[in-house]
Parts: structure tokens; C-alpha cells; sequence
């Protein structure tokens, strides 16, 4: 019999943003391996591309119906979520509400799903389910399962940190009922698997006695264009994606070093895609004024990969909250051929660099440092010659040998005897 296992993913195509990102591509190539998976997500409105990746016989998509904001929040920086005139309004004024509401609150009314999921797990004889978090209501509400199925084998994969996030801790009277929440997920799961080792670190603290696994965000070999090496006829910096949850202090601090020095590099070119913080666009107004800084709205992953070759250097912002290597993005730019220049405060994202040459790890309170990387990349530019980084990202890196590692968790999950809790 084929291996089968139940998913729970909140964000799932056709969700466009990058919380779905990892599972899209781990589902596409678990199925291509043989394993069926039954995807449990909520309804993300119209079609889009995004659902071609796990198009396939082995993924059957059961959406079950959430009350909450989570449409509004996504249409904040996708109108096509709602569309037209709706999609306008939602975007101007309904979002205004939105934006103060925690995103550790999605999923929370997510009710309907533990009966759901352990009715398809018993029709379907399935013994596994994995449900990937944030938001980590879901995985709360994914646990719950065991009530119902105790002898269910749980995985529980951590995109993100769960009450260790600013966010999480947003309400103080909610902090002990979340801390609570992953407490029981945590006790209940058999595996746990986190995308970086410093999280790996951080819920060993939690659970010392738990199996805990690492296995990595990566690239999508079959997505991306790939550069040659030679210097672009632009010195354009790239960045694609949103720039909030903490990474507006990061982009910040490098927006104040090129307001100050910006006479040091005028060949320089940055260029945003996507969610842009407001008020860092009025505070430094004259530098996109003189085209120092280029923003733009949200494009197709398609247009962000030809975009990356045409870059020198793809930007990276990591915030003072999340020390890890959480981002896809490095793996891609590297894949793609392009080195990275992140912006972080230290933690795993400075190993990940530096071990594999993807490019240059700064500090974001260390403006000297900062100077000093931006000079050397537009002298590098000058004379024609490459940054001297390699810009091929290893193998392991690739989400099918990442899907490879899962199938081997899997495995091993289903050789071990079953508990109850």
C-alpha cells in the first residue's frame, strides 16, 4: 500500500504568498515520489498559477470553511484575492482595520477542521498527519485530532517560532493561554521538525525528551532562471517580497547609511518588490525621488525570477526577533546565480553565508560594516569582474532532496509503534 499522509496547511495554493511556498513545493515532489497526500486549507479565493505545483493524482485539496480575517489580511497585499471594485475597497479601506489584528490569531475559529481531517484520515486508513505552523492555531487545532484518532502519528513542522514571535506575546492577557496551546502540540506530537538548526535549538529547550528534526527551506530547481556570472549592466540591488514583521528596522538601517552616503554610491541602484513600509517611503522620499530607490507593487514569481538575473546582488532582510535562516529567498537567489547581501542581527543566517559563500552577512547596526560591503559590491561593479562568491547553492538545498528527507521522516515514523496521549 502506498504511503499516505493527511496535511494540514492554512496557507495553500492558491494562496500567492510565501507562506505557502514550502509545502507547495515538498507536496509537489512527496506525490512525484509516490506518497499521497490529502491537504487540508482553507478556501483563497479565485485560480491562480500557483495551483499548477501540486496539481497531480496523489494531492487531493479538501478546503474546510475558517471564519475570520484571513482573506481581508492577504488582500492587504493581494487584490486579486477579492478582485474588481470589492478588491479595490478591500484593499484601501477594509485592510486600514486589518492591520492591527495579530497574525497569531489566524486560523483561531478553525473548528470544523479536527473532525474533518480524523473523518478523511478514517475513511482513507491514514496514520500520519503533519500540519505546518504559522499561523499555529492551526496547529492547535490540528492536536486536537489525537482526541478523536489517539493512535494518529503527529508532525508538527515549525515554519516560523510559535510563542517566542513579538507577535505571539502582542496581548498580554493571551500569553499564558498561547504558551499553553504549544505546550499540548508540542506534547502530543511524535516528530517535530523546525526549517533551521537555531529553532531546532530553541524547542529542544522546550521539549529535551522530543524527536526534533531539521530540515531546510530550499529552492525549486524547476521555478527559477539561472545567471551567468558576468556583472549585469545595471548595479541593481534586488529585493522581492513583503518588508514588515520586524524587517522594517533592518531596511531601515540600511536606508539611513545610503541617505547619508549616498555621494559613496552613486552608481547603486535598490529596487523593492512588493510590501513596502509606508512610512519608511515618506521618511526617505528623496531618495526615490532621485531614483536611488526604486518601489514597486507585488509582481509574479515568473517576473521575480527574470528580475533576479538582472540583479548584481538580491537583498535580505532578517528581523531582531527571528534569528534564524526562516527566509526561502537565499536559496533561490544563489540558485539562480546571484549572491546575497542580508542584512540581519546574527544567528543562523551569518553560518548559512558564510559556510556556503552565498554572499555577505552584515549587521544592521553596524553602519560601517554596511559602508563597507556596499563599496566593495560597487567597486566589484566597476571593474567588471564578479563579487567573488560562489553562486550555486548546494544540492541539498533543492526541494527534491528536501521532499527526500521528509519521505525518510515519514519512514521512520511508520516503522515506530504507536502511542497514545
Amino acid at each position: 500500500m502506498p504511503l499516505r499522509i493527511a496535511l494540514v496547511a492554512f496557507k495553500f495554493p492558491p494562496y500567492r504568498q510565501v507562506g505557502a511556498h514550502r509545502w507547495t513545493r515538498l507536496c509537489k515532489y512527496l506525490a512525484r515520489e509516490g506518497v499521497e497526500i490529502d491537504v487540508f486549507t482553507v478556501d483563497w479565493g479565485r485560480e491562480n498559477e500557483t495551483l499548477d505545483h501540486v496539481s497531480h493524482p496523489n494531492i487531493r485539496i479538501h478546503r474546510v470553511p475558517c471564519p475570520g480575517l484571513h482573506r481581508l489580511w492577504a488582500s492587504e497585499f493581494d487584490r486579486s484575492t477579492l478582485g474588481g471594485k470589492v478588491g479595490w475597497f478591500t484593499e484601501r479601506v477594509l485592510t486600514r482595520f486589518v492591520r492591527g489584528w495579530p497574525l497569531s490569531a489566524e486560523a483561531r475559529g478553525w473548528y470544523l477542521l479536527p473532525r474533518r481531517v480524523a473523518r478523511v484520515m478514517h475513511k482513507r486508513d491514514i496514520e500520519t498527519l503533519v500540519v505546518t505552523g504559522a499561523p499555529f492555531w492551526a496547529v492547535h487545532h490540528a492536536a486536537r485530532v489525537k482526541k478523536l484518532r489517539p493512535h494518529t502519528r503527529l508532525i508538527v513542522d515549525y515554519r516560523d517560532p510559535w510563542t517566542d514571535l513579538n507577535d505571539a506575546n502582542r496581548w498580554p492577557r493571551y500569553q499564558q493561554a498561547e504558551r499553553a496551546r504549544e505546550v499540548h502540540a508540542l506534547a502530543a506530537a511524535e516528530t517535530i521538525v523546525a526549517v533551521t538548526d537555531g529553532l531546532a535549538k530553541l524547542l529542544r529547550e522546550k521539549r529535551p525528551d522530543s524527536d526534533i528534526r531539521v530540515i531546510y527551506n530550499g529552492y525549486d530547481p524547476e521555478d527559477l532562471q539561472t545567471a551567468d556570472n558576468r556583472p549585469p549592466g545595471r548595479p541593481i540591488l534586488l529585493h522581492a517580497g513583503n518588508l514588515f514583521a520586524g524587517r522594517e528596522e533592518p531596511l531601515e538601517s540600511l536606508l539611513e547609511v545610503i541617505s547619508r552616503h549616498r555621494q559613496e554610491f552613486p552608481d547603486l541602484i535598490f529596487q523593492f518588490y512588493g510590501g513596502f513600509p509606508s512610512h519608511l517611503a515618506r521618511k526617505f522620499v528623496d531618495l526615490v525621488d532621485t531614483g536611488t530607490i526604486e518601489i514597486h507593487p507585488r509582481i509574479s514569481h515568473d517576473a521575480v525570477a527574470a528580475k533576479i538575473v538582472e540583479a548584481l546582488v538580491c537583498l535580505h532582510f532578517n528581523a531582531r526577533s527571528a534569528p534564524f535562516a526562516l527566509s526561502t529567498k537565499i536559496f533561490e537567489y544563489a540558485h539562480a546565480g546571484r549572491p546575497t547581501l542580508s542584512l540581519n542581527y546574527g544567528g543562523d543566517i551569518e553560518r548559512l553565508i558564510a559556510d556556503h559563500q552565498l554572499g555577505w552577512s552584515v549587521r544592521a547596526d553596524d553602519p560601517e560594516d554596511v559602508i563597507a560591503t556596499l563599496r566593495s559590491i560597487q567597486d566589484a561593479w566597476r571593474r567588471g569582474t564578479s563579487t567573488g562568491h560562489r553562486t550555486r547553492v548546494p544540492d541539498r538545498f533543492a526541494y527534491p532532496t528536501l521532499a527526500r528527507g521528509w519521505l525518510t521522516t515519514l519512514d521512520s515514523l511508520t516503522a515506530t509503534p504507536r502511542t497514545s496521549r
